[in-house]
């Protein structure tokens, strides 16, 4: 007969050879299951003990600019936030930003209780940044948490309450769950965009870029967003542009340069040894975007206009000279001109300059 139950024969009244209640050598038991809870914390509070009671070392990355914990103990700080967020902050809020000031100091003061967060260490602007990360992780551990709530109560329902909370705690959490607009949320099985949920919830945060975190210190003001960028004309595109400007401006120059050297010698034909200003130079081009600087602008930096009001009885003729229109803040200036006095009769006609195209 088989050995049932370890016994040496058919069943009958003959006790076990061995104990029935011990394992046979070779029978193997299953791992215990890992578990989230306090005791993830208590290498933490031995240190912290050994330490005399005195926060722990701690430093944040201010020079690659991420802000985020470093050195021995760096792995503590969002363990330490973990724990206290279940044993002081309820799981029911929408939102890290909903929640009361309170519970949040208690879920983040772990941390300045810990770890030597000291403000005479780092600038104002760093130790702001650091304050703002040590946020973040909280924010981050308690979107955790709900969802370990909220998955709690859709696997093995609201008879037995998730571990830690109260009863008042856990009917709140269970009218949150059962809400409507918490239902349509569940079974809505849309895909949800998390940059626009990003967005949507931190708005956007100086310093910081999407889907990276904290860049580098000294980039966050030069980053552009998606539409600024896709507004901006392409590098041929604004290559074109002033290119085109130039050869605009080479073209009208010429044109002014020709009207003055007529100018000139007509007058040295009156007025022998006049010599006429030589005129400033334009404005420097914008190397952007044609619009900046149109050829308008050009056209009213330098007005030269031909002569007019001959008077020939009284061997008078009226001359505006080139005058700039516009200084450095844009501000108009009277245009001048000149009477001068025929020692000869003045020429039939002038050439005024051909039209700008």
């Amino acid at each position: 007969m088989a050995d049932v139950l370890n016994h040496g024969g058919d069943g009958g009244d003959e006790p076990p050879h061995q104990h029935a209640n011990r394992l046979q050598a070779d029978c193997q038991t299953a791992p215990a299951a890992k578990k989230w809870g306090p005791s993830r914390s208590l290498h933490l509070v031995k240190l912290f003990q050994s330490n005399g009671k005195k926060p722990l070392p701690i430093d944040f990355d201010t020079q690659e600019g991420t802000y985020l914990p470093t050195g021995e103990n760096h792995k503590y700080v969002s363990r330490v936030v973990g724990t206290h967020m279940r044993q002081f902050v309820h799981p029911y809020f929408d939102r890290w930003a909903n929640v009361p000031e309170e519970q949040k100091a208690r879920a983040t003061g772990c941390v300045y209780e810990f770890f030597d967060v000291n403000p005479r260490r780092y600038s104002k602007a760093d130790y702001k940044l650091i304050v703002d990360g040590i946020e973040d992780t909280a924010a981050r551990r308690f979107r955790q948490y709900k969802a370990n709530v909220n998955a709690y109560i859709r696997d093995k329902g609201t008879a037995v309450p998730y571990r830690g909370l109260t009863a008042d705690v856990w009917e709140k959490c269970i009218e949150r769950s059962s809400s409507q607009k918490f239902k349509q949320a569940s079974s809505s099985g849309v895909a949800v965009n998390e940059h626009d949920v990003v967005l949507k919830v931190l708005g956007e945060r100086r310093g910081h870029r999407r889907a990276v975190g904290r860049v580098l210190r000294g980039t966050s003001r030069s980053h552009l967003s998606t539409t600024t960028l896709r507004d901006q004309p392409s590098s041929s595109q604004s290559t074109q542009a002033t290119n085109a400007l130039k050869s605009k401006m080479e073209t009208y120059m010429h044109q002014m340069n020709e009207f003055m050297t007529l100018l000139t010698s007509n007058l040295q034909a009156v007025m022998p040894g006049i010599q006429l200003p030589t005129p400033p130079p334009p404005p420097p081009l914008s190397p952007m975007h044609e619009e900046e600087f149109p050829i308008q602008t050009l056209k009213n930096y330098y007005t030269p206009l031909p002569p007019s009001n001959f008077t020939i009885a009284n061997q008078h003729c009226h001359y505006r000279l080139l005058s700039p229109l516009i200084t450095d803040d844009s501000q108009p200036l009277a245009v001048t001109s000149a009477e001068c006095d025929f020692l000869s009769p003045p020429p039939s006609s002038v050439t005024p300059p051909p039209p700008i195209g």
